[in-house]
């Protein structure tokens, strides 16, 4: 995966949502964001060969 400056990260965000998003909102996104590719980063380290899937959730 490649790296996402934070510099890019917000340059991306404001493309998206525009450059009036208030710069504390800009900056809960950014971290929201970053710690989702964190995340997902080390999932797709995790080796999942021999596990069986959770059952289905009773509403």
């Amino acid at each position: 995966m490649a790296e996402m400056t934070p510099d890019t990260l917000e340059r991306i965000i404001q493309e998206v949502y525009g450059s009036e998003i208030p710069e504390e909102r800009l900056r809960v996104i950014s971290r929201t964001v970053t710690q989702t590719l964190e995340a997902l980063e080390k999932a797709s380290e995790v080796d999942l060969e021999g596990l069986e899937p959770a059952p289905p959730h009773a509403d």
